[in-house]
């Protein structure tokens, strides 16, 4: 893998009619945050995933359709994992280092704090305020890999919280 993003899902809808947390959906702000970082995402050729790893839960499919809804990308693999949903961080980073050899640019689409988390762990350490449908891109300076070797490889490129781009 060269290349990583982490995509928290969008914002909630706390007042629609759903039984568990794994079943809440998105708002319309959620909507249009993901349809946002989906256009950003389609102007930017080198983002494009080989392959996506996304929680199983409702809000995160839902983030996840309405970015590939705007992107135009057909064909990835998409692994719905219910091991990402409100993972710790270190989980999260197992899942990670199951798919690097395979690809060379991943998706990944969470939930917080387990992506600020991550992040950390990624790039060696700090904080990160991760907003609802935020994007980081996380680069690595070789191939990985080999199990472990994730941790602290990361270059973050950029974050990208969906209130900066022009289309949101």
């Amino acid at each position: 893998m060269k290349r990583l993003l982490l995509l928290r899902h969008g914002k909630s809808d706390w007042n629609a009619d759903f039984e568990t947390d794994h079943d809440r959906p998105i708002n319309e702000r959620g909507v249009k945050a993901a349809r946002a970082v989906g256009l950003f995402l389609k102007e930017q050729r080198a983002y494009r995933p080989d392959r996506l790893l996304c929680s199983s839960a409702r809000r995160t499919r839902e983030t996840l359709e309405h970015v590939l809804s705007e992107t135009g990308w057909q064909g990835q693999p998409v692994d719905y994992l219910d091991a990402l949903y409100l993972a710790a961080p270190t989980a999260a980073l197992a899942v990670l280092s199951e798919y690097v050899s395979d690809v060379d640019v991943l998706m990944m689409v969470g939930h917080q704090p387990t992506l600020s988390g991550l992040l950390s762990l990624l790039v060696g350490g700090g904080q990160v305020n991760y907003p609802t449908a935020a994007l980081a891109i996380v680069d690595f300076d070789q191939q990985v890999g080999a199990r472990g070797r994730l941790r602290g490889q990361g270059h973050l490129q950029a974050f990208i919280p969906p209130r900066i781009l022009p289309s949101y």
